[in-house]
């Protein structure tokens, strides 16, 4: 007999066990977490063991993203600081953080992957004197299983750190360059 659970000890039986006359068993689609297969063994006479043997499967199929924040640029708020830090916590995982992926862009989407991104056991990150504009830092998790997240965490900052001249027009004098006769001109100007 045998019994697939999560317990340590169980002794499986008639009751509660799978009889079989095979000296192996597979199962599919087990959630994460830690399972123990119980097994007990029936003689010739029909004799069911009260000792049973037990083996431990721990599975661990996904790395979830960590929670991201920055100690220098609120999110989405514009800041003039042009050198963002990011700090992480680690997620819940069965089998346990090894690192994470991480990367910079300007993009909204992006999943960093070994291909496309730096690695670090750490949980802090900075870039210096970023140029101005929208930037996106994203980041996922390497577990001690091998699973690296397909699923990101993102965190858009903005930054500008110099303002603009105002772009200055006049409807009544048009070339900057030419003599005008009018003397009451109509400026306008719009900020950059």
């Amino acid at each position: 007999y045998y019994l697939l659970n999560r317990s340590q000890d169980t002794v499986p039986g008639e009751s509660n066990g799978t009889w079989t006359e095979e000296n192996q068993a597979s199962f599919a689609g087990l959630e994460d977490g830690i399972w123990t297969l119980h097994v007990v063994s029936k003689d010739r006479c029909g004799n069911v063991g009260t000792a049973a043997a037990h083996y431990s499967l721990r599975i661990d199929t996904q790395a979830l993203p960590p929670a991201v924040a920055s100690p220098t640029h609120p999110e989405g708020a514009w800041t003039r600081n042009s050198t963002p830090t990011f700090t992480w916590a680690a997620p819940q995982d069965s089998s346990g953080i090894a690192g994470y992926y991480y990367s910079l862009d300007r993009e909204p989407g992006t999943v960093p992957s070994k291909e496309n991104a730096q690695f670090t056991t750490g949980t802090l990150a900075s870039f210096p004197r970023l140029d101005d504009g929208v930037w996106v830092f994203h980041i996922v998790s390497a577990d001690n299983a091998g699973n690296i997240g397909s699923r990101a965490a993102h965190y858009s900052i903005h930054i500008d750190t110099a303002a603009g001249a105002p772009k200055v027009n006049s409807s009544t004098h048009p070339d900057p360059e030419k003599w005008h006769r009018a003397a009451s001109p109509l400026l306008h100007w719009q900020a950059p």
